[in-house]
Formats: structure tokens, sequence, C-alpha cells
């Protein structure tokens, strides 16, 4: 059961091409959102995970999945540093904060709800289990129960502008876990960096 808090926080460091047929996984420098896979070419959008061809667009590109993203919940940024606009709980577009603190609070994010989603899944078909793994706060990636147990944002940001802003999610420096394959798969080939696709 370990093992499987330890993938829902691999799985929240980085993200996965969302073809089926290839899945490589990494993580984006500080470019834009807008993906390239390196492995199979397909066109995605770093934020939702979505390939291209599935992005809500005003023109069947990655570019019109941008448009109007501040008030059509289908769309994303460009950017991380265009949230803050929407979104007072994320870091904001000050000289300090830097693009490795946005995406930092991004994959917090991500990290969180997996958390949640296993912990929520433990809870109704393995509490025995979750019980004894609560009693262990450090292999929960330091995230706290409550926090974990709490968490229902499925979105990395509102779309409420001039609301009062939410609890921000715990910002944390990266969560470093041992890249450990899985008993029963082979040890994969280390996989290149995502690239963003020139704008």
């Amino acid at each position: 059961a370990k093992r499987l808090i330890v993938e829902a926080i691999l799985n929240g460091q980085q993200r996965q091409c969302p073809n089926p047929e290839c899945g490589l996984q990494g993580r984006k420098d500080d470019a834009c959102l807008h993906m390239d896979c390196p492995g199979c070419n397909t066109n995605w959008c770093y934020l939702c995970g979505l390939p291209e061809s599935q992005l809500d667009s005003t023109d069947a590109t990655i570019y019109g999945h941008n448009v109007d993203w501040q008030t059509n919940p289908r769309r994303c940024p460009a950017e991380l540093v265009d949230i803050c606009t929407v979104d007072p709980s994320w870091p904001s577009a000050a000289a300090d904060t830097t693009e490795a603190s946005r995406l930092n609070y991004f994959h917090n994010h991500l990290i969180l709800k997996h958390l949640h989603e296993l912990y929520i899944k433990l809870a109704s078909e393995s509490p025995d289990v979750l019980a004894g793994l609560i009693v262990y706060p450090e292999i929960w990636g330091g995230f706290s129960i409550p926090d974990i147990a709490a968490y229902t944002k499925t979105r990395a940001y509102n779309l409420q502008q001039n609301a009062p802003a939410p609890a921000p999610a715990p910002v944390l420096a990266p969560v470093l876990v041992p890249v450990l394959a899985p008993a029963f798969a082979p040890v994969p080939a280390p996989a290149p960096a995502l690239t963003p696709s020139p704008m």
C-alpha cells in the first residue's frame, strides 16, 4: 500500500503524454504550457493534460485553447504566470516569484489531488489499510492527513475574479521521492525532457 502513495506522489510530480501509445512522462521547463512530446510528436496542453485534438478551442489548434480561458473553464492559459489574474491564491507575477515556484505550486496541486483520490479510495475499499498508513505521516510526501482528506480542488486554479482568495494549497519544496520502478515492470530507459511547442 505504501507503493500506491509513492505512485500518487510521482504521478503528481510529472505529466504524461496523453497519447496512449506513448505515455512518456516528464516535467516541463519554464516556458509556455503548449507541449510537443519528443517521443511521439503529440501536441498537448500541460495544464489540462489533453491532446490538441480534444481541446476546447476557437480554431481547432492549441493556440485557440488559450482564448477566453479566464471565463471558459474548458480552456487554459498559455502560461502559468497568467493564472494569478483570476485566482489570487496562485503565486503572483511579481518579479521575485519565479516560474519554477509556479510550476511547483501546480505540481503540489496534482500531488494533493492524487493523494486525496487515493485516500478516498482506501477509506471506502480498505479502511484498515488506510488506518495503518495514517500512523506514518512521513510517507505522505510532506502533506498532512487533514490537508489530504479535505482537498477537494479539482482544477489547478479557480475562475472567480475578485472573489476572496480560497485557502491556498500548502506550498512545499518539491517532494523528492526516489523513482522506483514497480516490481512487476522492467526499469524504463530515462525519458527525454518534455519541451514546449514553439509559439
